[in-house]
Formats: C-alpha cells, sequence, structure tokens
C-alpha cells in the first residue's frame, strides 16, 4: 500500500478522467513491464536503510525463504486461474486504462498483473541476499522487441506507428542492463562501495531518460541536458 501512494505521487497522478483510453494488447504489456519495474526498483530501495530492513525483517536466508514461498504460491494461484493478488483498478487507474463491461483486456491485464507480481516477490527473494541481477520468467517482463506508447493520442490526431524499430534483446539493451553486463566483465577488482556509487550514477541517469529508452535512443545531448538540469 505504501509502495502504491508512493508511486502515485511521484508520477504526478491526476483525478480527471477526460483522458482515460482503451490500450492496445502491446500497451497492455508495457504498462506490465513498467509496473513490475518500478515495484521491483522500490523494493531494492527500500534495503538502502539498514535501520528498516532490520525493523521489516528484511535480509538474509531466512527472509529470502519466505519471499520464495509466497512466489511460488502466487505462480501457482495464477496459473489455475486465481489473479486475486492483482490490483487491476489501482494499475487501470494509474495508466489511465478504461475496458469496456466483461472486456477480454481487462482480464489479461489482471493475467499479467498476477504474474507480474509473483515476480516482484522472487526479486525480493534475491534482494535478500544482495543478488539484483535475476531476470523474470515471464516473457512479457523481459525487454520488448518494440517500444510502444503508454499514453493515449489526442482525439484530433491520426495514430501513428508506435513500433519506433525493432531490436533483439542482445543487440540493444536498455542502460540498466548494459551495467549488469559491465559489472560481470569489468567489476572484478573494483571496490564494492565504488560499485555502488556508479550504480547510483547510473539509476539517476535512467530515470532521466526513461527506464524503458534503449541505449540506442540515449544521445549525448541527453547527458548533457542532465548536467545542465543538476547544476
Amino acid at each position: 500500500m505504501d509502495r502504491a501512494v508512493k508511486l502515485s505521487m511521484e508520477t504526478g497522478h491526476r483525478d480527471d478522467c477526460d483522458d482515460y483510453y482503451e490500450p492496445t494488447h502491446e500497451q497492455l504489456e508495457a504498462a506490465v513491464r513498467e509496473a513490475y519495474t518500478s515495484q521491483v526498483e522500490s523494493d531494492w530501495e527500500e534495503r538502502s536503510d539498514p535501520d528498516h530492513m532490520a525493523l521489516m525483517g528484511l535480509g538474509g536466508k531466512k527472509s529470502a525463504k519466505t519471499y520464495r514461498k509466497e512466489a511460488k504460491r502466487l505462480r501457482q494461484a495464477a496459473s489455475v486461474g486465481d489473479y486475486s493478488a492483482a490490483d487491476v483498478d489501482y494499475w487501470s487507474d494509474h495508466f489511465r486504462f478504461r475496458f469496456p463491461e466483461n472486456n477480454v483486456k481487462r482480464n489479461r491485464f489482471r493475467q499479467l498483473l498476477a504474474y507480474a507480481y509473483a515476480e516482484v516477490i522472487e526479486r525480493a527473494a534475491e534482494h535478500d541476499l544482495g543478488d539484483r541481477s535475476g531476470e523474470p520468467i515471464m516473457p512479457e517482463l523481459r525487454s520488448p522487441r518494440m517500444t510502444v506508447t503508454t499514453t493515449p493520442l489526442p482525439a484530433q490526431q491520426a495514430a501513428p506507428n508506435v513500433i519506433e524499430q525493432t531490436y533483439a534483446k542482445a543487440e540493444v539493451p536498455k542502460l540498466e542492463e548494459l551495467w549488469l553486463s559491465h559489472v560481470r566483465q569489468r567489476g572484478q577488482g573494483v571496490k564494492a562501495a565504488t560499485l555502488t556509487d556508479r550504480l547510483v550514477s547510473v539509476q539517476l541517469f535512467a530515470g532521466y531518460v526513461g527506464h524503458e529508452k534503449s541505449v540506442a535512443q540515449i544521445t549525448k545531448e541527453d547527458a548533457r541536458m542532465l548536467i545542465v538540469t543538476e547544476n
């Protein structure tokens, strides 16, 4: 609940109803990826405060075991059509989605969210052990082969092609994925504190340019603008 409130405040949630729209299937998947990423990042941020971790009982093998057990339970529930873990109303409102009554897309959105939440819990188990390199099993949560818009287009404009460019994941990763590759290849011998400081810089920049942007879409001008903004 705290995470939902925090996310709502950070993203400038609005109460107006003029811009609600029925999403495409691609937009549903993009929204689920964003919801998953935000929850995983929020969980990791919680662990930056040792006092908070101690208070909440986070960290260590015991906590990780509890989270893994819960993730397994949620996956099993979703596999038999129990999507009760998904707060589809909250996320529909967050992304400004409007579904007609008994719409199949709404049920699909709820299904994806339920599986995504199980993945979030699995990442929490990994975070308990200090591991942030975990990848979701669910293919819809991995780097998309296409970039889609998750906001509605003005009614007076014709809908453009929302597929900006198609890339294979291995060819054009996102900035944070490239960071993981950097740590694996060049992190040996580098102090943990140094890597942590570098990761903070990478995360700040990723937050500035957009977490869903591939490195092929990031320009030197983006870096210059961030420096100007911070100064």
